[in-house]
């Protein structure tokens, strides 16, 4: 029986794999659709992924065993063990796809690894194919069944534009990044087709769904994308050869690339609400400046990653999450960074160079156009690493399975850094490390200071919500005091104990980093009910509470005047 399924797997490997992994890529989806709120459905999904993991890990055996002649398990054993020694960069990010799952519970590294291993065999450009018509079937079917009714199509009205439909996706702009990624694995996967057919083909898809789904983004990436098919479609081929061939790409890509994912991280850590220009920006851009500084200033960058549970909008529970309580970031570069780590962060930097390289070599001008699409939704999206939005990262595989010989003459095809380094001046050297010290000062600063305006605005915004905790109680204890005045003391203090007394938390907090915003955020409380609970609870407590409460109260006061 074992023989049989072997020599079946051997017979047919290469469509056993496109299968797993486009099944793959629709199963992920599911997240991103209102298939993810029908009962049963999501997990069922969940364990066809699990194993979707174990048929991907047994083609793998089964192909590495029929190619290496593998007749027993110590055959295996020391093979494999071989293999591993002659590919250790495969076994450095395989220790670091460990460490990122013990600490985050994260298995994408693992997935990327095991779809690179099944596909070391196979051809990269099949699997996309097979993946490009699965996800297309999928985005028609999941608009159809919402069309029916099977599944919900979300409408989200807009001030001026009327309502943006969502079609069965979680919200609008999900069908639209779907339509975007379909756009660019087909002028990936179809260079030939380039011209005045996918250009019109792309831009009228392009404009109907934006008229529905009105998602700016992925409508500009999606058009800019077809102009510059069509752009290299009509370029002379000796142009576009000379252009592959420019030397000055090996000294621009490495520091692009870079550049690119440093930049849109300091926009956030560089954000300021106080500034015209930035609050301008940051509407633009939909909060995700603001979001993304909120983020940095929450969570604490790590070297593997870790758990952080986002909050966001979309699908009929997602709608309803507060604003304060609204914790996503829509930037791949910070939300990388903190879900990943800092390790895995700088192996995709070094992973998109290498991408940007072999695209020149080959002369494929639409694939490096589509990894800087992919860049500037990555400053607007968090898809740089989803794998079901992001079919760039099948290609990182030669890469990951590098042998060490390889691995070996891509570093010393490096040394032109070296030597390039060596030629500057003492004065050039210096000016860099100054520029470069200058930079990380004010970014340490920088982000101190936002850490603690953060602070005073969520300190701010909890003594708002005792506040009206503190009133509820009041309104519930004044109709029973002239009653039962005991029972109204002892909620009071319940009161006081159960959300800790805003006042006293104005009293204990460092008054000097507490903001005139804050103090304007409290100088909008009624102020009757204020007399009312001041009044009540100097009469009814000891002397150095009723102190402190008088001190707090003139300390209102005296903000409210200012302010006025």
């Amino acid at each position: 029986m074992i023989k049989k399924i072997s020599t079946f797997i051997e017979n047919h490997y290469s469509t056993l794999v496109c299968l797993c992994i486009s099944a793959y890529f629709v199963c992920a989806l599911e997240v991103s659709t209102m298939i993810h709120y029908l009962p049963v459905l999501p997990l069922l999904l969940k364990l066809v992924r699990y194993a979707i993991y174990a048929a991907l890990l047994i083609l793998w055996g089964v192909e590495f065993c029929s190619r290496e002649s593998v007749s027993k398990f110590s055959d295996f054993f020391s093979k494999f063990t071989l293999w591993l020694v002659n590919h250790l960069f495969f076994c450095l990010i395989a220790f670091i796809a460990i460490m990122i799952y013990l600490t985050s519970g994260s298995l994408i590294p693992f997935a990327l690894l095991l779809m690179f291993g099944v596909m070391q065999y196979v051809k990269t450009e099949k699997v996309l194919k097979w993946i490009f018509f699965t996800q297309a079937i999928t985005a028609v079917g999941i608009i159809l069944l919402s069309l029916v009714g099977v599944i919900e199509n979300l409408g989200y009205p807009t001030f001026l534009r009327g309502i943006r439909y969502s079609f069965g996706y979680i919200f609008p702009l999900e069908l639209h990044v779907h339509f975007l990624i379909l756009s660019l694995m087909y002028l990936y996967l179809y260079p030939k087709q380039h011209g005045w057919k996918s250009f019109l083909g792309i831009s009228v898809l392009n404009f109907v769904l934006y008229h529905f789904t009105i998602a700016r983004t992925s409508f500009i990436l999606a058009e800019f994308a077809a102009i510059m098919s069509l752009i290299i479609a009509l370029l002379p081929s000796r142009f576009k050869d000379s252009l592959c061939r420019w030397k000055s790409w090996r000294y621009l890509i490495p520091g692009l690339t870079v550049f690119v994912f440093l930049f849109f991280i300091f926009l956030c850590l560089a954000y300021n609400p106080d500034l015209l220009a930035w609050e301008r920006l940051d509407d633009m851009l939909s909060g995700r400046l603001r979001l993304g500084q909120s983020a940095l200033q929450t969570y604490p960058l790590t070297l593997f990653g870790q758990t952080v549970k986002w909050l966001g909008s979309g699908g009929p529970e997602g709608v309803y999450v507060w604003e304060s309580a609204y914790n996503y970031v829509d930037n791949s570069y910070i939300k990388d960074l903190i879900d990943n780590g800092i390790i895995f962060w700088t192996l995709e930097i070094l992973g998109y160079i290498w991408l940007q390289l072999r695209m020149l070599r080959s002369k494929n001008l639409m694939g490096f156009t589509i990894i800087w699409v992919f860049f500037i939704l990555g400053m607007m999206e968090p898809r740089l690493v989803l794998i079901p939005f992001n079919f760039l990262l099948l290609l990182f595989g030669p890469a990951c399975l590098a042998s060490n010989v390889q691995v070996e003459t891509w570093i010393s095809k490096l040394s032109w850094i070296r030597d390039k380094t060596r030629e500057l001046s003492v004065w050039q050297k210096a000016l860099f490390v100054s520029l470069l010290g200058i930079l990380l000062v004010f970014g340490f600063f920088r982000l101190r200071e936002q850490r603690i305006r953060l602070a005073r605005e969520k300190f701010a915004d909890q003594l708002i919500d005792h506040r009206d905790q503190y009133t509820r109680e009041l309104w519930m204890s004044e109709s029973s005091e002239s009653e039962d005045p005991f029972n109204w003391r002892s909620t009071i203090y319940k009161a006081v104990e159960s959300t800790d007394s805003y006042e006293k938390k104005v009293y204990q907090f460092d008054k000097r980093n507490l903001s005139d915003e804050a103090f304007g955020k409290i100088s909008e409380l009624d102020e009757q009910t204020i007399e009312r609970i001041y009044q009540k609870l100097v009469n009814n407590q000891q002397g150095s509470e009723a102190k402190t409460l008088n001190e707090i109260k003139n300390e209102v006061e005296k903000a409210r005047l200012e302010l006025e």
